[in-house]
This record gives structure tokens, C-alpha cells and sequence, in this order.
């Protein structure tokens, strides 16, 4: 079984949480701006599989397989530990809200001059991380046959619908949100090449340059990177040998244990010095597995 290396773990996730902003619609028109205009009125009607359907056919052939492989070859045990951490890492999310902002461990910069906007929509971001770990995401066999669409149906419209909630509370004046998109104009546009103007309701500009692929058209900068970054992180999910999975999890599932049991004692918490000191420990023992390599 696999355990993988963070890097693979990262993408892993980068990779979910990008599908949670992605995904159905019957058909898309030959005109870039016209794609993007579909795209813009479906996202904000919360039809997220606009996106999947946009996607085309190899390149929803390439996450499906990916996520399948990281499921064949990923640990039960691991993972299995890894989702009842989550599962309680929201549960200290709901129920300890007023401890964690107080907490000296958060308050850095982004909380401090985010705090209004956390507050106002704590519920919301709460929301969306039950949302992914109660999610096909945690049960392996089920991403053993993932299909992308099939995620999106069940999970992406309520993760767009806690999105624009959020979104409804950043600052008007910076802010580039979908459901903020005022006007969208085509600059150029050849037969596999076109440039777009995206204009939203506070003067902001995006020029967003597209190219046909399949007759999709897509950002050229995803298809610049796409097949590289597909090919690592399979690579990166296939490179580790038997005796490395073995030995990484050895090493990893004592941390994982520890990891439950300080987690615990954050849900037990009852004033600001035990929250804190549990949180303390948590950081500490988090940094533990950033060491952990596979052997050669």
C-alpha cells in the first residue's frame, strides 16, 4: 500500500479542492467568449459541473486515473486515520470557535485583518469542510472508481453555494468572483487561439488567454502545465517501492495516533490556556511528519 510523500499528498489535495470548484452542462459553444460566458452564468446558477463538462475528454480521462491510482495505492489505515482527524478537526471548528480566534497560535496577520469576514462567515467555511470530509474523498474504494462528474454532482454545488456566501463578504472594491463578473468581451480570436476580456462589476480586468484543445477551449496556461504535472504526480504516487511504503508507515501511523489524541484534547477543551496548549502540541507534532521521509 502506498503511503505517499507530501508532495504527492499536497498535490492530492490541491487536486480535490480544485474539482470542488469544477464540474456539468449539456454541450459548449465553438466561440471562446461564448464558453466563458456559459461557464459564468452556470457557476452562478450553482450548476458546478459546468466546468467538468468543459474539461475535455482525455483531460477528465487524466484526474479520473490519477485519483483511481492514488486510491489503489494508498494505505486504508493511513487514510482511514487521516479522515477521523479531519472529522475532528471540524468538530473543533463547530465547536470552539471563540477559543481558536482567540488563540495566540492564529493570530497572526491574515486572521487579524480578516477577523470580521471569519467571523461573519464562520459557519460557512465550517460548512465547507464537513462537506469534503463527509465527501466521496473519504472512503477509498469509493475513489477507486472516482469519476469526476459523479463527485461534482453530489459535493460541488454545495461547496459553490458556501463559496459565494463567502465571496458576498470580501472587499468589494479587490475582490474577482464569478458571481461578481459584470461583462465579457472577445479581444481576438483565430481557430485555435483567442484572447478574452473578463470585466467585473468594481472595474477590475482579467485578459485571459484560451486555446482549443479537443474542442474545449482552455486557459493556455493549464495547458502548458497539465500534462507535466499529471505525469509527477503519478510518477510521484508509483515511485515508492514496497519496503519504503512499509517503512514510512511505521514511522507515520505512531504520529498519526498522537495526532488523534491531541486533537481530542482540543474537542476537551474548556478554557483558553488548555485550547492553546493542546494546539501547541499539535504544531509541534504536525512539524514531526514534515520529517518523515521514505527510506531508500
Amino acid at each position: 500500500m502506498l503511503i505517499p510523500s507530501n508532495k504527492v499528498l499536497f498535490f492530492s489535495c490541491l487536486l480535490f479542492l480544485s474539482l470542488s470548484l469544477i464540474g456539468c452542462g449539456s454541450g459548449m459553444p465553438d466561440e471562446a467568449d461564448e464558453t466563458v460566458e456559459l461557464l459564468v452564468d452556470e457557476l452562478n446558477d450553482e450548476n458546478s459541473v459546468i466546468l467538468w463538462q468543459a474539461l475535455p475528454e482525455s483531460y477528465q480521462s487524466d484526474v479520473n486515473s490519477l485519483v483511481q491510482n492514488f486510491a489503489s495505492k494508498m494505505d486504508e489505515e493511513i487514510y482511514e486515520k487521516l479522515f477521523l482527524i479531519l472529522e475532528q478537526a471540524v468538530h473543533v471548528l463547530e465547536d470552539k470557535k471563540e477559543l481558536i480566534l482567540a488563540s495566540s497560535f492564529v493570530s497572526n496577520s491574515f486572521f487579524i485583518n480578516n477577523k470580521d469576514i471569519i467571523d461573519k462567515r464562520w459557519d460557512e467555511i465550517v460548512d465547507m469542510a464537513e462537506i469534503l470530509v463527509n465527501s466521496q474523498l473519504s472512503d477509498l474504494s469509493e475513489l477507486e472508481d472516482f469519476d469526476g462528474e459523479g463527485f461534482l454532482l453530489e459535493s460541488g454545488n454545495s461547496l459553490l453555494e458556501q463559496w459565494f456566501e463567502i465571496s458576498d463578504t470580501l472587499d468589494e472594491k479587490t475582490v474577482k468572483s464569478i458571481n461578481t463578473i459584470d461583462e465579457i468581451q472577445l479581444i481576438s480570436a483565430s481557430q485555435d487561439k483567442a484572447r478574452v476580456k473578463i470585466i467585473y462589476d468594481n472595474s477590475l480586468e482579467d485578459d485571459i488567454s484560451l486555446i482549443r484543445i479537443e474542442e474545449r477551449w482552455l486557459p493556455i496556461d493549464l495547458v502548458t502545465h497539465w500534462k507535466k504535472k499529471i505525469t509527477e504526480m503519478t510518477d510521484s504516487i508509483d515511485s515508492m517501492s514496497e519496503k519504503q511504503r512499509a517503512d514510512s508507515k511505521l514511522r507515520l501511523m505512531p504520529v498519526l495516533v498522537n495526532i488523534e489524541m491531541l486533537m481530542t484534547n482540543l474537542e476537551q477543551a474548556n478554557n483558553q490556556q488548555e485550547f492553546d496548549q493542546a494546539i501547541q502540541s499539535l504544531i509541534m507534532m504536525s512539524m514531526t511528519i514534515a520529517l518523515i521521509k521514505p527510506n531508500n
